[in-house]
């Protein structure tokens, strides 16, 4: 799992105007002392959470220096062009880019919902 995080920050290496990283360790146990961080050209600030939450991403950190953030899951595959592209067409607004499709089953009374990808969405996470 921790791989997963690692492989995701040094994804960042090189992307335009980033300032530095801030990760929410939701974890009761601290990150290992023998994990290395890769070396991304910024810093990389770990925050432990209080309390294992998702909702830790939105809380308004001191560390939050700029006027803008990018908050990812650690799993999330974005390449360098699309964050430009959500913070240079989007200044303004919440982006986000995993969009989702839902609908109502009237056969299952029930709803749908698909994370695959299509060209039919109707929502989009944060």
């Amino acid at each position: 799992m921790l791989q997963v995080l690692v492989n995701s920050l040094a994804r960042l290496y090189g992307l335009p105007y980033l300032n530095k990283v801030i990760v929410v360790w939701n974890s009761p146990q601290p990150p290992p002392l023998d994990l290395r961080w890769p070396d991304i050209k910024v810093p990389i600030k770990v925050i432990r959470a209080e309390r294992n939450s998702l909702n830790n991403r939105f809380l308004p950190y001191s560390e939050i220096e700029t006027e803008a953030i990018l908050s990812v899951d650690d799993d999330a595959h974005l390449r360098h062009d699309e964050i430009v592209f959500g913070f240079r067409e989007e200044r303004d607004r919440v982006v986000g880019f995993p969009g989702r499709f839902h609908a109502w089953d009237l056969a299952h009374n029930n709803w749908l919902y698909n994370s695959n990808y299509s060209c039919e969405l109707s929502m989009v996470l944060t």
